[in-house]
């Protein structure tokens, strides 16, 4: 699908090197350098569309065909291209008048062989300076600007931004890679100092391809220090270079002391903390994350960590292996997350007004963990954190040995379904005691406790109500198909000895997928 904005862009900006009070030999170099441009994108051959401003500066040279007899020879199709495949030579070939031309750019192959075959002679063959990307958009952006052409201004700074930021744009194009040489390149500097001087902002309307990147998204996705510092030059335009590189060099040297930061309050302190209250370190080789268990009479109790580093805060969940559904599965309790029945987020179990205490909560339900930050403020966030998983500790394990099983079982398969299709009368409102993420696994609960309990009659009709869902499906899941089915099919031969399968949720099915 071509993209439309860019051409556009292109044509409007040809009409802006005609208006401009440049030299003609300037204006063939610009307009050389932004069809250069336009060549680097899924766009269309746009040329007629302004194509007497093409040929009046002599970047396009209309030329008629039976003066290069050679490419003559590869016309296959009017109107189309005509090219040599051993020399390269390439031309758009029209007709006009009744006669037939070439459109050949100045710069390529084509154009080349009519130089040397004196087709075209002295200025026609004056070579075009190289390409420099960010020296011709300082130059096009400034030109814009004299002429109060804002729109052109603001779609080209978004195609820059955009196309920098997604990579279309980099290394190859000669544009820096890191944020300390982008604020010493001069050009570039100058494109943010236009941008600046006319207040660049976010076109409602604009293009996918020209509107300017949000800087809030572009910090959540960018993955490490330099990606974000990079869209902050770009986009954190009320801020001047200095300070922000004071801000990048602060952040920087806050990252290369991280790793003593996360040993002294996670490795340890945090650590040791848990180990006093009973739970066991686990190893684990993922980066920023980390584990423990502790066995109780209801099953394997789990905490595990994950530093999002890029949006500054600890996450925190819960989890159980229980018991009675370890004997169902027939198998013991490990240290696997998979392998977990019931979990969730650990900020849930907590008081409201801990939840909403801003000073150390973050916005996505962690705990705030800047390693910016000094590091008094970064061990109160620990000791917080402590405090917190104490309390939800509590709160989560007592609720689930309430739950788990009697009054989960005695709610009935069928309202447990209804609540998780509907919510509470109908509301939308899942309640926490539906506790399973999908209707297999309270029907495979189901299942195993009606077979407990000598109920073989109700343990099939959960079967098949289990076989109904699943012959409705078009299309199967990864967990249908790898357990489901399987299962099934082991059920009815051997019903007494088959194992109930994995729980369904999230966990399980991200490590499947890694397989």
């Amino acid at each position: 699908m071509s993209q439309h904005a860019i051409e556009n862009l292109i044509e409007d900006t040809v009409h802006l090197i005609d208006k401009a009070k440049l030299t003609d030999t300037i204006k063939r170099q610009y307009l050389a350098g932004i069809y250069r441009i336009q060549a680097l994108y899924d766009t269309g051959y746009t040329h007629f569309r302004v194509i007497d401003i093409l040929l009046k500066y002599k970047f396009v040279y209309r030329i008629p065909a039976h003066n290069y007899p050679n490419l003559a020879k590869q016309i296959t199709q009017i109107p189309g291209w005509a090219k040599e495949e051993t020399t390269g030579e390439l031309a758009y070939v029209q007709t006009r008048d009744n006669e037939t031309y070439f459109y050949i750019d100045a710069g390529n192959i084509a154009w080349e062989t009519l130089c040397k075959n004196g087709v075209l002679t002295g200025n026609d063959c004056a070579p075009l300076a190289e390409f420099n990307l960010s020296e011709l958009l300082s130059n096009i952006l400034h030109e814009a600007e004299k002429q109060g052409e804002q729109a052109l201004l603001t779609n080209w700074y978004g195609l820059l931004v955009n196309s920098y930021l997604d990579g279309s744009l980099g290394e190859q194009e000669k544009l820096p890679q890191t944020f300390e040489k982008l604020i010493i390149d001069k050009h570039l500097l100058n494109i943010r100092t236009i941008a600046q001087h006319n207040q660049i902002k976010r076109l409602r309307n604009a293009d996918e391809d020209l509107i300017l990147p949000i800087l809030s998204d572009e910090i959540q996705i960018a993955g490490g220090l330099e990606k974000e510092y990079t869209a902050r030059f770009f986009l954190d335009l009320k801020k001047s270079i200095i300070t922000l590189k004071a801000a990048y060099d602060k952040a920087a040297k806050a990252k290369a002391l991280s790793g003593d930061v996360i040993e002294q309050l996670i490795d340890i302190k945090l650590q040791d903390a848990l180990l006093a209250a009973g739970w066991t370190g686990i190893t684990t080789d993922e980066q920023n994350s980390w584990r423990w268990f502790k066995d109780a009479p209801t099953g394997r109790k789990f905490v595990w960590l994950v530093f999002e580093e890029a949006d500054k805060f600890l996450m925190c969940h819960l989890g159980l292996q229980h018991n009675q559904l370890l004997q169902w599965q027939q198998r013991n309790s490990d240290l696997e997350l998979p392998h977990i029945h019931f979990y969730q987020m650990a900020i849930a179990s907590l008081p409201e007004k801990r939840q909403e205490n801003k000073k150390f909560i973050h916005p996505y339900g962690g705990w705030k963990f800047d390693i910016t930050k000094p590091l008094k403020t970064l061990e109160a966030q620990i000791n917080n954190l402590i405090e917190d998983i104490a309390i939800a500790e509590n709160t989560y394990f007592d609720f689930l040995e309430k739950e788990f099983p009697n009054a989960f079982f005695n709610r009935g398969p069928e309202n447990l379904l209804y609540l998780m299709e509907n919510g509470v009368d109908g509301s939308g409102v899942i309640p926490d005691y539906l506790l399973f993420d999908s209707p297999y696994a309270i029907l495979l609960a189901f299942v195993y406790h009606y077979k407990t309990n000598g109920d073989d009659k109700k343990a099939d009709n959960m079967i098949r109500s289990i076989s109904k869902k699943l012959k409705a499906k078009t299309r199967k899941s990864a967990y249908e198909i790898k357990y489901l089915e399987p299962f099934l099919k082991a059920y009815e031969k051997d019903k007494a000895n088959t194992a109930m399968p994995p729980v369904y949720h999230s966990l399980l099915i991200k490590e499947f997928m890694k397989a």
